[in-house]
């Protein structure tokens, strides 16, 4: 029978050993007693709390606040687009014929006129051929002569003075022809610029469509951009517009759109504006990125706030305004309609009115009819 008790007891011992921790009562206690602490804590942090507030539940601080009077004003939307530049007389010049490059006469870097030769090809066999027609016709025309005057004394038939008559003009046309080859070989500036490279060397077989020199002229630039087509209604050929350059952060050049393009591109809902302009001291260069700015807003009567006092929630946008109400202020939600706006400023359609106070800063601590102080 003892043997028996005494397994029971260390059964106890075993079960009671096998508890949890927060099954311990001396662990719960000690839970509780920190439970209870931290709630005396937070009643002290509620209760310091609750003596800023009135009996309404609003602040018993004014809270500290900036603000502006709304008046009608003049305003401007501009839009912004990616350009790129190129000259306005910018050419790859290639030979008119086939032909051997006998002489490049001018270098990389070298300012030319107008007509003036840049290089040559080889004419031998044309200027030879030439020479031979010229002694043709010498003859054609001695035959021609004879013969005319023979149909003129009608001692030959009206056939054989024409056959000498087309002979000596077919040589006449034949030399025509070789001149113009002639000429051709010779390959001439089509206007006065810079030549940027020079493609092709002395010995090397010139080939129409393949650039041999590369002519630019710098006095006059042109941007290009591609627009999206819901500003079509905004742009046309005379308005005037902006030109920056990443690369001359301190260059603003101020110029008009000069071509509107006709089409709009289906791939990416686009139509192309040009825009020309003057380039001073030759800073900008052909394929240089480039910003244009045009005017896509303009109004003389708009009510107009700063954009960052603005926000958005389920019912809209709204701001706050001053009320005051026995000799105090306090904030007043105000939801409103906005239109166009601009880097920092927004055009309000409706809900504000000249001569309201808007909050300008300290509105993002506000609540509808907190009590403000004006700085």
């Amino acid at each position: 029978m003892k043997k028996v008790i005494i397994t029971i007891v260390l059964f106890g011992f075993i079960i009671t050993g096998c508890k949890t921790d927060t099954e311990n009562p001396d662990f719960i206690k000690n839970q509780i007693m920190e439970y209870k602490i931290q709630v005396e804590n937070l009643n002290e942090k509620i209760f310091e709390l609750e003596k800023k507030l009135d009996d309404n539940g609003q602040s018993k601080e004014a809270i500290k606040v900036e603000a502006e009077i709304v008046e009608s004003t003049n305003f401007e939307q501009f839009i912004d687009v990616s350009a790129v530049v190129d000259a306005d007389l910018n050419s790859l010049i290639s030979p008119q014929m086939n032909g051997q490059i006998t002489k490049i006469y001018v270098k990389e870097g070298q300012f030319v006129s107008k007509g003036q030769t840049l290089a040559k090809l080889n004419d031998e066999v044309l200027l030879k051929n030439l020479a031979q027609l010229e002694t043709s016709l010498l003859l054609a025309d001695t035959l021609y002569e004879k013969q005319k005057k023979l149909w003129e004394d009608k001692v030959i038939s009206e056939v054989e003075y024409l056959r000498s008559k087309n002979q000596k003009e077919t040589i006449e046309k034949n030399i025509d022809v070789i001149k113009s080859q002639i000429r051709l070989s010779t390959i001439t500036a089509p206007f006065s610029g810079i030549v940027d490279r020079i493609f092709g060397k002395e010995g090397e077989i010139g080939v129409p469509g393949k650039t041999l020199i590369q002519l630019v002229n710098l006095n006059k630039m042109i941007a290009t951009a591609d627009v999206s087509e819901k500003y079509l209604p905004s742009i046309k050929v005379g308005d005037e517009v902006s030109i920056s350059f990443k690369t001359y952060p301190d260059l603003n050049i101020e110029s008009k759109v000069y071509q509107i393009g006709n089409v709009i591109d289906p791939n990416n809902r686009t139509f192309r504006i040009k825009v020309m302009f003057d380039n001073i001291d030759s800073k900008i260069k052909p394929n240089m990125l480039s910003v244009i700015r045009f005017q896509n807003f303009q109004t003389n009567n708009a009510i107009v706030v700063p954009t960052n006092i603005l926000t958005e929630d389920i019912d809209g946008w709204y701001l706050y305004t001053i009320e005051n109400k026995d000799g105090k202020d306090f904030a007043a939600k105000k939801y409103v309609k906005i239109g166009n706006s601009n880097e920092n400023q927004t055009v309000i359609e409706s809900g504000l009115k000249e001569g309201d106070k808007v909050i300008t800063k300290g509105f993002n601590l506000l609540k509808n009819g907190m009590e403000v102080k004006i700085q």
